[in-house]
């Protein structure tokens, strides 16, 4: 759903298989994180010995260094939001 209309009718598996190759985790110093917030939507930050894992959505990394991760539902929505119909998400999943 966005702003009431049904944007996607498939199943879960599918909008996941749309997100595949698209989820990153970066690991990051705190002086970065602002940074990647600002140009990647952050789906979450785990503390790590040497700072952060962050795990991003994007259709490609960009100044940081990161690996791909498998795509859950929630990087999928995100995903979906924002590259296919291009809907800023703001962080909070209601």
């Amino acid at each position: 759903m966005n702003n009431g209309e049904l944007v996607f009718n498939q199943s879960p598996d599918k909008l996941v298989a749309k997100a595949k190759g698209h989820t990153w985790i970066i690991e990051a110093l705190d002086s970065e994180l602002d940074r990647i917030k600002e140009k990647y939507p952050v789906i979450a930050t785990v503390p790590a010995e040497n700072g952060w894992e962050v795990q991003v959505v994007a259709d490609k990394l960009e100044e940081f260094p990161g690996k791909s991760i498998d795509p859950n539902l929630e990087h999928a929505y995100v995903y979906f939001m924002e590259y296919e119909i291009g809907q800023a998400w703001n962080g909070d999943i209601e």
